[in-house]
């Protein structure tokens, strides 16, 4: 269930220029720190090429995202453009394997452009 807030109106704004992997995740839960690991790992090798940002679930600044995205359980992971634009999201552990694929393909269609 998504963290309710009163009052909370702010729109969460993804960097531009790159591409942005925004991952929500929890240090609650077992799958947040596999997800970490992807996570680090990941950032390593894309490092210069993608934004990568990181946010815990029970912060109230993860809020805007979490009820904007209506992410439901974390980890959670929004993938967007380079201009910004949300072009993915999705709720669970992914593999390193699967995750730079779908890192790689925002990457190529930036060039397509």
């Amino acid at each position: 269930m998504p963290i309710a807030a009163s009052g909370t109106s702010a729109e969460y704004r993804f960097p531009t220029g790159k591409p942005t992997w925004v991952l929500v995740r929890s240090s609650k839960k077992a799958d947040g720190k596999s997800m970490d690991h992807i996570f680090n790992e990941i950032r390593t090798e894309f490092s210069g090429r993608i934004n990568f940002r990181i946010l815990n679930w029970e912060d109230k600044s993860s809020i805007s995202i979490i009820q904007e995205h209506s992410l439901d359980a974390p980890p959670a992971s929004v993938l967007a453009d380079s201009k910004g634009h949300v072009v993915q999201k999705f709720e669970g552990v992914k593999s390193s394997r699967d995750m730079k694929k779908l890192l790689e393909a925002l990457l190529l269609e930036g060039r397509k452009r």
